[in-house]
């Protein structure tokens, strides 16, 4: 997958001189006039001197909507964090980007605040707000060369998601291969084919969801790199709507047939609750970095301390050992803070991994690594104690009592049902020889009566095999069951040969599954 962003000369378009590759934009587009397209923004990465392009979105006078991967975890920005709002320069009202030919509407706004999804993980949850500074908010006004665009209700877009009116707009590479410079000129694309999310589905695997990305684009027309973060519109209705977030396509090409472009679906409910927030935050920063303290030896404990962050977060923590230039995960990121060291850290350096999380987004920072961990100093050989006296087995006939069999998980599906099955035998037990199941189902079916059919219930019963877990716990599963009611019946039984007394019954229902829309 390819992110459809750009690293371009941008100092140079901004100074009004040649455009350089790598980079990229609209391919199959029109040039558009800005007011034509008043809330399309340019995001000038870097500075003094931005090196990077992406496209966004006028949400209001002080917020601008883009991608996710515009702003985090990126060239621009220290590894694992959200970008330094002084790295970001937001273009408005002007369809050129060099500073030689824009418009004379043109007005640069500086970036205060980030936030992005707190979800996001790309390409899952790409959406993302700029806040602007307050004291010089964007210009706006109906029918101008600024102007805001309403974002879709998840409502609204139900009714509209099958709508072929879709345009994307910005200022990437315009050719198909991943080659080329950006555009000085606003390119636009319309109409933009709404692909099925199957077509995606077979390009992206899983990569692409349905349920929070849109598909858009043929061979002809397409967004390409530098375009990321811009808008995609629905223009059916009386009013255009802000209906997805550039995100992705393949890599190093664009315009592809039957790898369309993908955007971030802002007509879900989740993504849709996020970029409409009325005053985001700004994601957590990174000021002083986190570190360790402790014993770095076998068996001591290293405690991740977190550092110094910006917006009050919450934190988990995750350890890591580098050894010979390789590096292994301790275990996933969680909430414990301290680490034991272990044998198998002995010749590695351990170091520590902070997660601070908000509302608005998150960052990570790595602390500075231990010393390598020295090898434990081997303590004298203690005596050998005398072997202790043999200890009579029980016979097989003090097991007098009869086991029972319990249920402690059950879960079913629309026709598969699965129980875990622990199994107690009260005083001495020999042991669990198996436990005995079946499952009567009781369902609605259709049958020929007098040559004509109607509807009738119908039962059947059949054995089912326990798979054995543990000397204690056995595992059910009955597959291929009707939709209706099941009813399990089991029956443990020891190596004594005794059988439970009262059978253990549960009664199950399996029921069609819901479509997803």
């Amino acid at each position: 997958m390819g992110l459809r962003w750009a690293i371009a000369s941008v100092a140079a378009l901004v100074a009004g001189a040649s455009f350089c590759a790598p980079a990229q934009a609209i391919v199959g587009g029109v040039d558009s006039t800005i007011v034509n397209r008043p809330y399309q923004v340019a995001l000038l990465l870097g500075n003094p001197n931005p090196s990077g392009l992406c496209g966004g979105t006028i949400r209001d006078s002080t917020h601008i909507i883009t991608a996710a991967h515009c702003v985090f975890d990126n060239a621009w920005t220290v590894p694992g964090q959200a970008i330094d709002p002084g790295q970001v320069t937001v273009l408005a009202g002007t369809a050129k980007l060099s500073l030689a030919t824009q418009d004379a509407t043109a007005v640069t706004a500086s970036v205060v605040g980030v936030s992005f999804e707190p979800a996001y993980g790309f390409p899952a949850n790409d959406a993302a707000i700029l806040t602007l500074d307050p004291a010089h908010p964007l210009p706006l006004a109906p029918s101008s060369a600024i102007d805001a665009l309403p974002v879709v209700t998840p409502a609204a877009w139900q009714t509209i998601e099958q709508a072929t009116a879709l345009s994307v707009s910005g200022w990437g590479l315009t050719t198909a291969s991943a080659t080329g410079s950006v555009s000085n000129q606003l390119k636009l694309a319309t109409p933009l084919q709404h692909r099925s999310d199957g077509t995606c589905a077979a390009a992206y695997g899983s990569g692409y969801d349905s349920l929070i990305m849109i598909c858009a684009g043929n061979s002809t027309r397409d967004s390409c790199f530098g375009d990321s973060g811009g808008p995609l519109v629905d223009s059916s209705g009386a009013n255009p709507l802000l209906v997805g977030i550039v995100s992705f396509g393949p890599a190093n090409a664009c315009a592809v047939q039957n790898a369309p472009g993908v955007y971030t679906e802002v007509g879900n409910a989740s993504i849709n609750g996020y970029v409409v927030i009325a005053a985001p935050g700004a994601a957590p920063r990174n000021t002083s970095g986190p570190f360790l303290t402790g014993t770095a030896e076998v068996g001591g404990v290293l405690t991740c301390q977190n550092g110094a962050w910006s917006g009050t977060p919450s934190y988990q923590y995750q350890f890591a050992r580098t050894t010979n230039g390789s590096t292994f995960a301790l275990g996933p990121m969680g909430s414990a803070q301290g680490y034991t060291v272990q044998s198998t850290d002995v010749g590695g350096a351990i170091a520590c991994i902070v997660k601070a999380s908000n509302a608005d987004g998150y960052g990570t920072a790595l602390s500075g690594a231990t010393g390598l961990i020295p090898a434990p100093v081997t303590p004298a050989p203690a005596p050998t104690p005398a072997p202790a006296p043999p200890v009579q087995a029980p016979t097989p006939q003090q097991d007098i009592a009869a086991p029972v069999a319990r249920i402690t998980a059950k879960r079913c599906t629309a026709t598969r049902c699965t129980l875990t099955v622990t199994v107690t035998d009260s005083g001495f037990s020999a042991g669990i020889s198996t436990v005995q199941a079946s499952v009567r189902s009781t369902y609605r079916t259709t049958c020929t009566r007098k040559g004509r059919k109607v509807s009738c219930t119908k039962r059947r019963s059949r054995s089912l095999r326990a798979t054995t877990l543990s000397s204690s716990s056995f595992r059910v599963v009955a597959a291929k069951l009707p939709v209706g009611t099941q009813l399990f019946t089991l029956v443990a039984v020891d190596r004594a040969g005794h059988r439970q007394v009262l059978p253990t019954r549960v009664t199950l229902k399996t029921k069609r599954a819901k479509k997803r829309r």
